[in-house]
């Protein structure tokens, strides 16, 4: 009979909780991103994200940023605080702790440490090319910027410095611009229909209580909320969710805005093409967050009642606010040259009322053909009949600068371009008004940004870092790997078994 082992579980603790330091010391695994196994692996990641990058030719932008001190404790705590950070012609124009609860003052040297992702892309480049003992790193999937960079100096030296690296929540101005296009034109588009009683199904998607989660039938009375139903079984929602859950159209466009004045991480939007609201709308707040998210689904609206027009004084108001919207939407596309067709109706020659395929080449009327027989346009008409996209802008607005009797225009939601046009100027008179049809637009170049061209990165850094020896000095070899861990566990593991 085999004689028994007998352990003392105290002191086999010990020898666990030893094997976790040694652990910790050795290998510090974040958890984030992948661990490279050989400088190729990293290589092709790297380059894969730098291309992504560069691809995108991103100039204003903002992110957060966070960086862990090499050692621990921070030589200066103010270095490990989160940052937001504001990049303007490529350059770093801003830097604020994200959340300053202390009211401290970032001093030159923080804002100088700093990195923008072509720093940590320099970063990286410069851990394989010494071998770096750690490497480890996430890449966006859109932007293909770093979002997570660990990298370990130690060689087995646990009093080594660790640097780990973050970017979070990284916003391209140029979408922000034109995602408040795209919400300050259909915001318009809701406007003109003026309703104050309608109603419409609601429903919001949430970690919540499941009564909070349900399709309502939403009774909307002078631009509030006045009862809701449950869409299944007609239950009337309780007055709280009348009071805080349960928005208005105009509610659902606040949701939107404030999630953009907030540089949310994801915004997601479809609206409705009639009436402008929004039909559905996502939003993630912050990237690094569970449970904060905003889905929201709006449908099936029905007006029961507008508000009167009061003057005309109040209508070309209106006419304005719409106007100014789409205008924003359509200059957000910096489109320079397009083609789209054209008509207008008038009490004229025939020629004149066809229809036409119109070339806009540098923001100008280039060449235009008759879409009937192909014909030519002659040059009296390039150049005083057949407008551009901004001339028609400035059609409508000198209708409303001119008070006119009526204006009707319908507007594409996508582009922000004027589908229709009707003025009448006067009343009183006839054959003066203005019929004008536009369709068909294709963009076929937009105009560049007013920016440097992005500079290569790696070239850029490498002169950088060769005046930052706190860049320059990486010394790093190949990933490595542990089963400390794993052996800790089990040990854990015989201990329980055995006490």
């Amino acid at each position: 009979m085999p004689r028994a082992i007998h352990i003392n579980p105290a002191a086999f603790l010990v020898l666990v909780l030893a094997i976790l330091h040694n652990a910790l010391s050795l290998s510090i695994d974040p958890g984030i991103g992948e661990v490279f196994a050989d400088s190729n692996s990293a290589q092709t990641a790297l380059d894969r994200g730098i291309d992504r990058w560069m691809s995108h030719n991103m100039s204003d932008y903002d992110y957060r940023y966070s960086a862990d001190c090499p050692t621990w404790p921070c030589d200066d705590p103010l270095d490990s605080r989160q940052k937001n950070v504001q990049v303007r012609n490529g350059t770093i124009a801003s830097v604020e702790l994200t959340y300053n609860w202390d009211d401290a003052e970032l001093l030159p040297e923080h804002i100088d440490a700093v990195k923008t992702p072509e720093d940590l892309f320099a970063v990286i480049q410069s851990a394989i090319d010494d071998n770096a003992d750690t490497i480890q790193t996430e890449y966006d999937r859109n932007y293909g910027h770093p979002t997570y960079v660990y990298i370990d100096y130690s060689d087995d030296d646990s009093s080594d410095p660790k640097y780990s690296f973050s970017i979070e929540t990284l916003i391209d101005l140029r979408v922000t611009e034109s995602r408040q296009a795209e919400l300050d034109a259909h915001r318009a588009l809701w406007d003109s229909h003026r309703a104050i009683d309608y109603d419409y199904y609601y429903r919001r998607s949430c970690f919540c209580m499941e009564d909070y989660t349900r399709k309502f039938q939403v009774q909307v009375r002078n631009d509030t909320v006045d009862a809701a139903f449950v869409a299944e079984d007609g239950t009337a929602a309780p007055d709280d969710m009348l009071e805080s859950w349960l928005p208005t159209i105009d509610g659902i466009f606040d949701q939107i805005q404030s999630a953009i004045d907030g540089s949310a991480y994801s915004i997601t939007i479809r609206y409705n093409e009639t009436y402008g609201y929004p039909m559905s709308v996502s939003v993630d707040y912050e990237q690094m967050m569970a449970d904060e998210e905003l889905y929201v689904s709006a449908s099936d609206l029905v007006v029961l009642a507008t508000e009167p027009v009061e003057d005309l004084s109040a209508d070309a108001t209106d006419h304005q606010a719409e106007l100014d919207a789409f205008r924003i939407l359509w200059d957000s596309h910096r489109a320079i040259d397009y083609d789209y067709y054209y008509q207008r109706s008038c009490e004229c020659v025939y020629e004149y009322t066809k229809q036409f395929e119109v070339h806009v080449r540098n923001d100008a009327v280039d060449a235009a053909f008759a879409v009937e027989d192909g014909s030519p346009a002659p040059e009296d008409m390039l150049e005083s009949w057949l407008p551009t996209i901004k001339n028609l802008f400035d059609q409508i607005q000198s209708a409303i600068d001119q008070s006119a009797a009526s204006i009707s225009v319908r507007y594409n939601l996508t582009y922000g371009y004027p589908l229709s046009i009707n003025i009448d100027y006067d009343e009183m008179i006839a054959d003066e008004e203005l019929y004008v049809t536009a369709s068909g637009l294709e963009i076929l170049a937009t105009e560049a940004e007013d920016v440097d061209p992005l500079p290569q990165i790696i070239e850029k850094q490498s002169s950088k870092s060769a005046q930052n020896p706190n860049t320059s000095g990486c010394h790093l070899v190949g990933a490595r790997t542990t089963g400390a861990f794993a052996l800790a566990a089990f040990a854990l593991g015989i201990a329980g078994m055995m006490m």
